[in-house]
């Protein structure tokens, strides 16, 4: 059994991290940061035990493989100050006001003449002074994350046409630091209150911190990161037949022995809320890796954890406009139906159907959308058959992205709502996962399913299979079965949890020389034989009680 588990692993660890970073921690920005506006200590009497701006924020980013965390956060930041100056809560229409990352980002970039690539540091207040476009004023209707093409090495649509004094008034009024000089715990309490403080004035705030390896692997299916989790040491030795094993929680993942000198893995993400009763005292913070990590997207990290590594933090604030203080400006521009742009990257594995569908009829609102066949085509080529009221969907429609994506099944204010069925295709046009049975608010909970896990963990073993078998309460829960698309192994059973806990293990002359089938019980992190169970190599039987593998009585 030992066998199978090593060459799988050597698979899955080529490296630590499959998601991008980007922010560089640099002492001179640094130094400029704490040039601002320091938050003054404050006193937590008055606090309330909980506090959030998770109503403000759009539907979540995913800044895909590209460096620009910074620019992420910056205009989620800006985009909740928006999004709270002007009392909107429903997330189809934050996410259409929602500003671009791309645009701070080249923007910063290209004037500071750098190399596209490479990711930013935390201070930005000349880039500030440079304002926020939105969202629907460069992205939309033909680049990401309304379709799979993101804008790259400083590209921009063809139809741009920014009302620059609009634009440069958009910038952020207040960009206050928060830091202490004393390291001590009550010193560390000290900072937790003034974020606590910014939080509850609901400004949010932005920092960077240096990953552990088990931010990005561990904890991507559950709510929260601490820097106590441990993982075991990856370090591969014996010409790359075994690996190290030691349990750790140094932030490498590496055990003492074989950590490196160094380990920077920076990056940006916001701060938008709290809790002291949430993991004993835990600030919420939003990241841009997509919805499918965490909760949504959002990860609770402890109050202590979070001060002793985070850096840079800084909140951000921006009073509402006055009548005299606004600026008209028009965003109906005439798109270009066919845009062809070089400088483009695929970014298909990163698509989120809450932004090509909900945020691109929000940013249509004010359209006439529906033909004379009562067909809809949106810009970003999104067709859409179907009811609308108030340009939602209502009862049953269809849905279809360029043939990538599509759903069939009924619709509630918009979004998916009731028995439906959802079909994502690959660039070829092979399908790779459907989706038949009960959607709420756009979140498939129950049915059956059968498609090809990619999961955003790299030690996720799963990662180039198939399931096909049934999806409860979010997950795969009940009976399924995980076929290997490259070799004839497969797991018949029962799933929890989206792994497999018991059923049988066949393998033809794949990770086993020979036949191998195992009915029992199994461990679901190594799919090894973990518990009573019956197998057979070759036609040699072994019965009782295994352990990771092993038959121990």
């Amino acid at each position: 059994m030992t066998t199978r588990n090593l060459i799988i692993l050597t698979s899955c660890f080529c490296s630590f991290f499959t998601f991008s970073q980007g922010v560089i921690r640099d002492s001179k920005a640094t130094e400029r940061i704490r040039q601002n506006y320091r938050v003054q200590k404050t006193r937590s009497l008055n606090m309330p035990s909980n506090y959030s701006l998770e109503k403000y924020t759009p539907y979540v980013f995913n800044q895909g493989k590209s460096d620009m965390c910074a620019a992420y956060s910056l205009a989620l930041a800006r985009t909740i100050v928006y999004a709270r100056n002007n009392n909107l809560t429903n997330k189809s229409k934050i996410s259409a006001e929602a500003y671009s990352p791309y645009y701070i980002y080249s923007k910063y970039k290209y004037v500071m003449g750098q190399d596209f690539e490479g990711g930013l540091t935390l201070y930005f207040n000349k880039l500030n002074d440079f304002g926020y476009a939105k969202m629907k004023e460069v992205e939309y209707p033909h680049y990401y994350p309304f379709t799979e093409k993101q804008l790259w090495d400083f590209s921009v649509p063809s139809y741009l046409n920014l009302n620059h004094n609009y634009v440069k008034s958009e910038k952020f009024d207040e960009i206050n630091v928060i830091y202490v000089d004393d390291s001590s715990f009550s010193g560390r309490s000290e900072m937790i209150n003034m974020i606590k403080s910014e939080i509850v004035k609901e400004k949010p705030i932005i920092f960077g911190m240096n990953l552990h390896s088990t931010f990005t692997n561990e904890q991507l299916h559950t709510d929260f990161w601490s820097d106590t989790i441990i993982t075991w040491c990856k370090y591969i030795r014996n010409n790359g037949r075994r690996y190290c094993g030691k349990y750790n929680s140094n932030p490498s993942g590496m055990c003492q022995k074989h950590a490196p000198d160094s380990w920077a893995a920076g990056h940006a993400m916001t701060l938008i809320g709290y809790d002291d009763n949430r993991y004993g005292g835990s600030f919420l913070i939003q990241n841009s890796w997509g919805k499918e990590v965490y909760d949504n997207g959002k990860i609770w990290i402890p109050y202590h954890v979070f001060v002793k590594h985070a850096f840079d933090i800084q909140s951000l604030n921006k009073k509402p406009k006055t009548e005299f203080e606004k600026i008209e400006t028009n965003h109906d521009f005439s798109y270009a139906s066919n845009e062809i742009n070089a400088d483009v990257k695929d970014f298909s594995n990163s698509i989120d159907l809450n932004w090509v569908l909900f945020a691109s009829m929000a940013t249509e609102v004010n359209a006439d959308l529906v033909n004379s066949e009562g067909a809809i085509m949106l810009p970003n080529n999104l067709k859409v058959h179907g009811t609308l009221t108030n340009n939602l969907l209502e009862g049953e429609g269809e849905i279809n992205l360029n043939n990538r994506y599509s759903y069939k099944g009924q619709f509630k204010g918009g979004t998916f709502h009731g028995t439906g069925v959802l079909v994502k295709y690959d660039k070829w046009g092979d399908v790779l996962s459907i989706r038949k049975g009960l959607f709420e608010n756009g979140v498939f909970l129950n049915g059956t399913v059968k498609e090809v896990i990619s999961s955003k963990n790299p030690e996720d073993l799963r990662n180039g299979c198939t399931y096909t078998g049934i999806f409860r309460d979010g997950n795969y829960n009940g009976e399924g079965i995980l076929t290997d698309n490259f070799c004839e192994f497969s797991i018949d059973g029962i799933f929890l949890n989206g792994f497999p806990i018991n059923g049988i293990i066949s393998a033809a002359n794949c990770y086993y020389e020979g036949d191998y089938q195992y009915e029992g019980e199994i461990d679901p992190e190594t799919f090894l034989p973990n518990g009573k169970g019956v197998e057979m190599i070759d036609g040699n039987k072994s019965e009782g009680v295994f352990y990771n593998g092993v038959l121990i009585k």
